[in-house]
């Protein structure tokens, strides 16, 4: 998932020659390489020493020849290293790529894996228009949820940090997922109390492991709802919401902050984190792509203009809608003028 800054033009193109354009051309190639060494574990089979093709494919149940040409492009790219007959990993990047370390963040790598089939169904998305996965399986969901949570940790604290949270005692965190947010807003606001809602049980699970690990079971609830459909009505000094207007449409997206404007208290707040496009201009790559992303696997979501969000936000009752520049993704915040509505 892109996470660069969202609604920057970008002022750096390239001059595009021929050999621009096959580089271009074939870099899914050295992708494909790294995401087939992704699924099919090589990372987690290295060890402490250098092994050869012949005493790892026994372990991945692959064939001998081809992971040896698999290996010499690896390490061709870097990613690893060559011992004689052996390959061994870098150091530092066995501890990312190894499921059994505790810095493993191979979740994003394989959600970004299976999202190879949806990427290549992209021309028939662009002319039919339609798009947007079927049922996912569970271990689907989980890469997905472990993807948001690595994504999610390094911008959290951040976040949480930035909101002054003086005075609030409730927080909604709408389409939390693995629960990054809503365990570093609790840390960071000792006062705060934190419900988390998510339509996903499987997110729901990782967040419910994140939360127990973090010793915040007493302050942070979790609740199974889908946050286009079901109510949302409440009393919370805060809503946060974060990479959740990308799954709509316009008019599911102003539909959404209408509701969710029935959850916030008068003199309350929304806090909406996202890729937003600037209003003219040529949006940043990172958004574009994203945007693209949204595209082709989802039936609505896209990318929306920091103008439109705005516009909802103002129809809905909140007031002094203002931008906070926090890297990698803004934030929109908007104070409830108009007390509690039905939602």
């Amino acid at each position: 998932m892109p996470t660069a800054r969202s609604d920057s033009p970008r002022r750096d193109a390239p001059a595009w020659g021929l050999a621009e354009l096959e580089a271009l051309a074939s870099g899914y190639m050295r992708s494909r390489v790294f995401l087939t060494a992704v699924e099919l574990g090589v990372f987690g089979q290295l060890g402490d020493r250098p092994r050869t093709a012949a005493e790892i494919a026994p372990l991945l149940d692959v064939d001998a020849r081809a992971l040896d040409v698999l290996l010499d492009a690896l390490c061709a790219m870097g990613l690893l290293d060559r011992s004689g007959e052996g390959v061994g990993a870098p150091e530092g990047l066995a501890e990312l790529l190894d499921p059994a370390s505790p810095s493993y963040r191979g979740g994003a790598f394989a959600h970004l894996s299976r999202g190879w089939s949806l990427w290549s169904d992209l021309t028939e998305v662009v002319r039919s228009g339609c798009a947007g996965p079927g049922q996912w399986s569970a271990e689907a969901r989980r890469d997905l949820a472990l993807a948001m949570q690595h994504h999610a940790r390094e911008a959290a604290e951040k976040v949480a940090r930035v909101i002054d949270c003086t005075g609030s005692n409730r927080m909604l965190d709408l389409g939390g997922g693995p629960g990054a947010f809503a365990i570093a807003f609790a840390r960071w606001h000792p006062a705060l109390d934190i419900v988390l809602l998510d339509r996903d049980e499987v997110a729901l699970e990782i967040a419910r492991e994140g939360i127990a690990e973090a010793g915040l079971e007493g302050r942070i609830e979790l609740g199974r709802a889908d946050f286009l459909d079901d109510d949302l009505r409440g009393d919370y000094d805060l809503v946060f919401l974060s990479a959740v207007l990308c799954l709509c449409g316009e008019e599911a997206g102003a539909g959404l902050i209408e509701r969710v404007s029935g959850a916030v208290r008068q003199g309350g707040r929304v806090v909406i984190r996202e890729f937003l496009l600037a209003d003219d201009g040529i949006p940043s790559e990172s958004a574009a792509l994203f945007a693209v992303n949204m595209l082709v696997g989802t039936p609505e979501g896209r990318v929306h203009r920091e103008r439109d969000v705005r516009q909802w936000l103002e129809r809905a009752g909140f007031e002094a809608v203002h931008r906070l520049p926090v890297a990698p993704l803004p934030l929109l915040v908007g104070t409830m003028t108009r007390g509690t509505t039905a939602g």
